[in-house]
Parts: C-alpha cells; structure tokens; sequence
C-alpha cells in the first residue's frame, strides 16, 4: 500500500487558484490564446504553445515539453531554432500575454498574479514583466 501524509500545516495555506472567479478569468484567457493560434500551421513553435497553454502557467519544463513530443530536449531546441524560436522566447510571449491580461481584466494584486503564474517571489516576476514590456506591472495597469 501507498501512503501519503500531509501535514495539517499544508492544509491551513490558502490556494490562490481556488478563488471561482479567478480559475474562469484563467480558462478564458487560456481558452481565447488557443483560439488565436493558427489551426492549419503545423509548426513546432504551434505545437509548444498549446502544450503551455495545456499546463499551469509557468510549470512546463523544457525536458517535459520535449518529452511529450517524443523527442529530446536538444532536437527541440534545434527544430525551435530553425524557426526562429526558442522555448524561452515561447514561455516568455505565454506569461507575458498571461500577465497583460491579468493585469488589464482583473483587480489581482501583483503578488497574486506572480503566484498564479508560478513565480515564487513576485520581484522575480516584477523584473521579468519589465523585461518583457518596459515598463514595471504597476505602471502597466495605471495606464490602462
């Protein structure tokens, strides 16, 4: 037999994708990026973008992405780079479109929005949001 224990202390942490309104602010936003792709494009950079789109924001490694495609982590770096591409590039254009929507649709708070897109530390996400875009998450939504 399996056992597994967990300790009561895990079950007092608040799940921050348990809030309802927040879980469907993220399947539609995931629902609608899916409908942007291209149905017909049989590219590999298509293929890697469901396949984020398909897991938790920010938890696909790039070995596990290579795996479910059946092939190693160097042919995927090299198939992504003969289009042009890479898999950081992809996770970057996914969380940042993930992060602009959270931002612009919702009242979350920096913190939450790094959490739910797997940031443990949100000054993490706070200098991966200004790389993308220039400018911090803050600002971003002031000037919406």
């Amino acid at each position: 037999h399996t056992v597994v224990k967990i300790p009561i202390e895990v079950c007092r942490i608040g799940n921050i994708s348990a809030n309802q309104q927040n879980y469907l602010l993220a399947f539609k936003q995931c629902e609608a990026m899916l409908s942007q792709l291209h149905a017909g494009e049989n590219s590999v950079e298509l293929k890697l973008k469901k396949l984020m789109l398909s897991h938790p924001p920010g938890t696909l490694s790039e070995e596990a992405a290579a795996a479910s495609m059946f092939i190693s982590k160097r042919t995927l770096a090299r198939r992504l780079k003969v289009e042009g591409a890479s898999f950081r590039k992809v996770r970057d254009h996914i969380l940042s479109q993930q992060a602009t929507s959270y931002l612009r649709d919702s009242k979350m708070s920096v913190e939450a929005i790094a959490a739910i897109l797997n940031y443990h530390d949100s000054s993490n996400f706070r200098r991966a949001f200004k790389r993308w875009m220039g400018i911090t998450p803050e600002t971003y939504r002031n000037h919406l």
